[in-house]
């Protein structure tokens, strides 16, 4: 099968494919952030489809990815997309890389067949599409676009994933992507509020994260104050598509509950260009003392 592919309002992939969902969804080795996408990273399994499901399982493994894909092109997504879930691959550094495992029944070297070459295409033309990245190939993780695992080097475990034979098909996942897009506008992710009108409920040690990847902005991320008291300390970061984030430090109480973070310049490569300022309405879920 081929065709676009699209994500719902609850972050599962629909479309013409054959796509199964995790259970429990999300997978249990992944954590919540942002959510934002810097690009797709082609892995190799070593292994089956069925075995890395079942790895990817285990609060043991500590290791996931967005999505597998087996020999027939059979998609399995690990956890939603556009709703703030982090799979997690080997360095911390490649969070916002959004990996698609492939089948090879422990041998890298084996080419990817003509069935994951599709899959892989209408998985990387939905994932840019969402985060309005360039359908290219990259090798470099300061570059968007396709990349593997082995170009983060020893920040991102010193992996030579998915091999020489896989990373060199690169090339013709984005050509099938281009061809699936057929030069039509990129996708556009669910329908979300206005950053004015969104409202974070946050508490003491609570963290929390939303994002608006190809709306206005990028990515905001948040922390509150640990020590327990009705002052809520913020670190918000906008993260620019150039690459890069624009972080500003704020401080809210309950009589005073809503941070401005001004983006100083958002023609210069900032997701912001709609805007001068953006507020961010938070409401504290415990009581004053």
């Amino acid at each position: 099968m081929t065709g676009r592919l699209s994500v719902g309002s609850d972050g599962r992939v629909t479309g013409p494919a054959a796509i199964t969902y995790n259970t429990p969804f999300p997978c249990v080795n992944g954590s919540w952030g942002s959510g934002a996408i810097t690009g797709v990273i082609m892995h190799t399994m070593v292994g089956t489809q069925a075995g890395t499901i079942a790895w990817f399982n285990n609060p043991q493994a500590q290791a996931s990815a967005q999505f597998g894909v087996g020999f027939d092109g059979a998609i399995h997504q690990f956890g939603p997309i556009g709703q703030g879930w982090i799979a997690w691959h080997a360095g911390a550094a490649n969070a916002t890389w959004y990996g698609i495992e492939h089948e090879d029944d422990g041998d890298p070297s084996r080419p990817l067949t003509d069935a994951q070459l599709t899959a892989s295409a209408q998985l990387t033309e939905m994932l840019c599409g969402f985060a309005g990245i360039p359908l290219q190939v990259t090798n470099s993780p300061a570059n968007w676009g396709l990349g593997t695992h082995s170009m983060g080097g020893s920040a991102w475990g010193g992996h030579a994933c998915p091999g020489d034979v896989r990373a060199a098909q690169r090339g013709e996942v984005i050509r099938r992507a281009r061809a699936i897009r057929g030069g039509g506008s990129a996708p556009q992710p669910p329908a979300k509020p206005r950053l004015e009108e969104a409202v974070m409920q946050i508490g003491p040690g609570e963290t929390a994260g939303m994002s608006w990847n190809g709306d206005a902005y990028s990515s905001v991320g948040f922390l509150a104050d640990p020590q327990g008291t009705d002052v809520v300390a913020l670190r918000v970061a906008v993260h620019r598509v150039s690459g890069g984030y624009d972080v500003t430090e704020v401080e809210l109480t309950n009589a005073a509950p809503k941070a401005v973070v001004r983006v100083a310049n958002p023609s210069d490569g900032c997701s912001i260009a709609r805007k001068d300022q953006v507020a961010i309405s938070i409401v504290p879920n415990f009581a004053p003392r």
